[in-house]
């Protein structure tokens, strides 16, 4: 660990954590946190914790002696609905938990992955409440938060496009509702990685809220189309006006077969754009470089291999 800047990654098991500790590793020396981190092997750019955020005292043993935390933990899990508390309930016990250890022990930054904060919205959906609360309390006790807000992440796994592409791929015909005319700027998963990256250990960034998207805005109707295109098929599209939100949660869970504790926030957030703001960029952060179609080829190719592979292949930029 000798002259490498120690990170502590909550959240290493997840889709986004494995992929950026492949990034990160080479460079410092990462404390990988996951509930069942003991079942991991150690390596030496890798030191695995079994870390449970419910409890303040695994927190605090699972941050001591990180230089920086990076957070990529909500709680939009069916595994929520073993209490009875709702995923916003959830977020702001791991949260608080996270952010009073790592000023106990010491951590200098903390960077969170969190969503697009649409502006002059009256009300935002309960995803994104959530997102704004866990960052604002993240920061509630002087340890400085780089958030880097992104909209729908491209990539093989996650949540939110692999919903769309089994939409797309399921579906005789397209049925539209009224949001999908809402615009949005995906992201290809090694631009959030890439930006993630640029984040950690920035003294210029401690304190800043940074939105970050590729280089297509679309509307989702757009979006599905050209990840139609890719997959090869040309479905007939039919525009439903009257299909509401609660509709569409109930229409979305029954195609593609996820859960409702995860389907439903995401649908909710639909009605909102998720563009990024000029006055939330950062030059050389913000800019992803990936097309979307060229995101969505990839990430369906990277999704047919067994096993999973990792995100960075050839013809994608190095970050």
């Amino acid at each position: 660990m000798e002259n490498k800047t120690i990170v502590a990654l909550a959240g290493a098991s997840g889709y986004i954590g494995q992929n950026l500790m492949e990034k990160l590793k080479d460079r410092s020396h990462i404390i990988a946190l996951s509930r069942n981190g003991d079942e991991k092997e150690d390596s030496d750019q890798v030191t695995w914790r079994s870390c449970d955020l419910y409890s303040m005292a695994d927190a605090e043993k699972g941050l001591d002696g990180a230089d920086i935390a990076v957070y990529l933990v909500h709680s939009m899990m069916p595994s929520a609905k073993l209490t009875q508390g709702s995923f916003e309930d959830m977020d702001v016990i791991l949260a608080d938990n996270f952010a009073q250890a790592a000023k106990k022990v010491g951590v200098k930054q903390i960077v969170y992955l969190s969503g697009i904060i649409p502006e002059n919205q009256p009300e935002l959906s309960r995803h994104l409440s959530s997102r704004l609360e866990v960052e604002k309390i993240l920061g509630a006790y002087g340890v400085p938060v780089t958030t880097i807000r992104a909209g729908l992440i491209v990539g093989p796994r996650g949540s939110s496009f692999p919903i769309l592409k089994k939409l797309v791929k399921r579906l005789p015909f397209m049925v539209l509702p009224q949001w999908t005319k809402t615009k949005t700027q995906p992201i290809a998963l090694p631009d959030v990685i890439g930006s993630l990256d640029q984040s950690i250990g920035k003294d210029s960034l401690k304190g800043r809220s940074i939105d970050v998207g590729g280089p297509d805005v679309m509307t989702y109707e757009e979006m599905m189309q050209k990840v139609a295109g890719v997959m090869g098929r040309k479905p007939f599209i039919v525009h439903i006006p009257f299909l509401t939100i609660d509709l569409s949660k109930l229409w979305v869970r029954l195609v593609t077969g996820a859960s409702k504790e995860m389907v439903y926030p995401l649908i909710e957030s639909l009605i909102h754009p998720m563009v990024t703001h000029s006055k939330n960029k950062v030059d050389g952060i913000s800019e992803g470089e990936i097309p979307f179609e060229e995101a969505a080829e990839w990430a369906l190719r990277e999704e047919e291999k067994q096993p999973k592979s990792k995100w960075n292949r050839p013809g994608l930029p190095s970050m």
